[in-house]
């Protein structure tokens, strides 16, 4: 009988966490989201860090199934059409980068289209659609003070995020092979 050491310890509760964001999504919030998402002829993706990461990896999903999408490796818009939808995720919708992104992008026609924990954020109000994964906060306090409980918040975001858009690519990828 093998016992559990800590690595398993921590796979576990990264699966838990991220089961109780994805339990605490709004599912009419969801389903008016891929619909979204599906209403543009092409979506142009744009991420920092890891959950721009996930959003390549879910823009790579989407072309699989014909879906026509970009990535922006750079935060400038002008590959951004007027019909498109600017999808972007971000734990704290708090970056100065994405939010003037998202304005230049309106600027241009697009609409944005947001992943967040924080629906308050004035990015998250500003988006033409949003999806909120609920932000699953500490039980106990973050050694290393508050930078690092907002780092382990994006984290338990980043996880759940990839649940997220791997499921809603598939769900796209299975409507789009029913009535494609």
């Amino acid at each position: 009988m093998s016992t559990r050491g800590p690595l398993r310890d921590r796979l576990d509760r990264f699966l838990m966490e991220s089961r109780a964001t994805v339990e605490g999504l709004d599912e009419s919030e969801l389903a008016v989201f891929v619909d979204f998402l599906r209403s543009a002829p092409r979506r142009v993706v744009f991420g920092l860090g890891r959950s721009g990461d996930m959003l390549r990896a879910f823009a790579d999903g989407l072309v699989t199934s014909s879906h026509e999408t970009r990535v922006l490796f750079t935060p400038g818009v002008g590959r951004i059409r007027e019909t498109d939808i600017l999808l972007l995720a971000s734990a704290t919708a708090s970056s100065s980068t994405l939010g003037a992104l998202a304005e230049e992008g309106r600027g241009r026609g697009g609409r944005v289209a947001l992943i967040t924990a924080n629906a308050l954020s004035p990015l998250a109000r500003s988006a033409a659609a949003r999806l909120t994964l609920p932000p699953l906060l500490s039980q106990t306090a973050e050694p290393g003070g508050e930078g690092a409980a907002l780092a382990s918040m994006q984290l338990r975001f980043d996880h759940a995020l990839l649940f997220v858009l791997d499921a809603i690519a598939h769900e796209m990828g299975a409507r789009y092979d029913d009535h494609g």
